[in-house]
């Protein structure tokens, strides 16, 4: 025999809840997938290092061919690029002729002010470093991102 639900009682089955339940929840999983902020993802991260490694590089080699010599505050020693008494305080070198604002870490670089290295009492600290060594008469420029989540990012090139 089959039974009837009577008329004044109203409400779904178990059934019918897991089943719009289960709907709900893979609609939720695939948005996750293609709406994720690109942000969190660590291959994502390790390019943006690679791009801005990539541009202090170039800002570096502008900044050589036009002076004959890198900014004094390079050294044998790697630097952070930063503001800190005890870094590589590229700023007023390379920023605006050589390059628009120098590039921070997606992840450790931190500026105190909004509007680059350049603004006014500006504390930044890029979390890239910097080294350049004389070898032959030549002069080989290292430029590295130590945060990377993946494999080490370094870039060197002979001046």
């Amino acid at each position: 025999m089959k039974r009837v639900r009577p008329l004044d009682q109203q409400g779904f089955t178990i059934p019918e809840l897991l089943v719009a339940l289960g709907m709900v929840l893979g609609l939720c999983v695939g948005a996750y997938y293609v709406l994720r902020p690109q942000s969190f993802d660590p291959q994502t991260r390790d390019a943006q290092r690679m791009v801005g490694a990539s541009q202090l590089m170039v800002g570096l080699e502008k900044y050589y061919a036009d002076n004959g010599h890198l900014p004094t505050s390079i050294t044998s020693k790697k630097k952070v690029v930063g503001s800190d008494k005890d870094s590589a305080n590229l700023c007023t070198d390379l920023v605006p002729k050589y390059m628009k604002d120098l590039p921070l870490d997606p992840t450790w670089g931190v500026e105190i002010e909004n509007g680059g290295c350049s603004a006014k009492n500006q504390q930044y600290i890029a979390s890239y470093l910097v080294s350049a060594t004389a070898s032959g008469g030549h002069t080989i420029l290292y430029v590295a991102a130590p945060m990377a989540e993946g494999s080490s990012i370094h870039l060197q090139r002979t001046l």
